[in-house]
């Protein structure tokens, strides 16, 4: 069974991806080796780009099949006569590099420099009016398998049409999987800020939390200070106006005072008590009204 277009188109593809892979690889080593080898290779450019080529062309003597054809399960048949081999290769490879290596040698304004470059030309013209006859009506892909006769054929046989259900099923289960992280994304993203706003609040509530005095009975002191060492907790009036230098509510002696951490204000009380805390002449408020 003859081989369709797209598959052949692909195959040259394959080709032309492959050898300048391999050209890429080779040229990272020139770039690594000491500028003396390197300038040596550039003069050799062309002829290690031909071995390069007959590297992957190789594949015609053992499978009579270019290096893409082989990938697409795709032969020029079981068979191929020595001849024929021989014609491919002149033609597909040896020709084009000595279109190349040759004007090089003799010189690009000699009659035989002049000569190849309009063979060249001429080869380039023929080409590209047999691959507009090969996309409208099929056929030989390229001039090199015409003038061999060369038609490239199915390994196996195709199996147009049939359905690879294991292909369709694990197509099924991504989009299904996709699908569901886009629908639980969001959600995840509400919860998320959801649990860091009510932390926030609950943090808030928590800072808010009021620190009572045991000497005046204040619910919410007025900047609340710890004594150390004995850890009573008290109002910054009552503990300064203590005249001995005990605590005001164990009597014990203390050697420092802190600030209690949290919300160390009560805000509802009157701005101007808080002069009682600055002018020690000025009669202290009580902390809360009496019933």
């Amino acid at each position: 069974m003859e081989t369709l277009r797209v598959v052949q188109l692909d195959a040259h593809t394959l080709n032309d991806e492959l050898s300048n892979i391999m050209k890429a690889s080779w040229q990272e080593v020139i770039v690594s080796l000491p500028p003396r080898f390197q300038s040596i290779l550039d003069r050799l450019n062309d002829e290690i780009h031909l071995i390069i080529d007959m590297v992957l062309w190789s594949s015609m003597i053992s499978r009579n099949s270019t290096s893409g054809q082989a990938f697409l399960d795709i032969s020029y048949g079981p068979s191929i006569s020595r001849e024929k081999r021989i014609s491919h290769f002149t033609l597909s490879l040896l020709l084009p590099y000595l279109s190349r290596r040759l004007p090089t040698v003799v010189g690009d304004r000699s009659k035989g420099g002049q000569l190849l470059k309009r063979v060249s030309l001429l080869f380039e013209i023929l080409s590209l009016f047999h691959y507009l006859h090969f996309i409208r009506s099929g056929g030989y892909s390229n001039l090199s398998e015409r003038l061999t006769s060369l038609r490239t054929k199915y390994d196996h046989p195709p199996t147009i049409g049939s359905i690879n259900m294991d292909e369709q099923n694990r197509e099924l289960l991504w989009n299904l999987f996709r699908d569901g992280l886009l629908l639980v994304s969001p959600l995840g993203a509400f919860l998320y800020r959801t649990y860091q706003r009510w932390g926030r609040v609950r943090g808030e509530e928590s800072e808010g939390d009021t620190v009572g005095c045991r000497v005046c009975g204040c619910d919410n002191g007025v900047i609340p200070v710890e004594m150390n060492p004995c850890k009573c907790i008290a109002c910054y009036w009552c503990v300064e106006s203590a005249e001995n230098g005990l605590c005001v509510v164990c009597e014990g002696k203390y050697e420092e005072t802190r600030v209690v951490r949290g919300k160390k204000i009560n805000l509802s009380v009157r701005p101007f008590q808080y002069l009682s805390l600055l002018l020690p002449w000025q009669k202290r408020q009580p902390c809360r009204e009496e019933t």
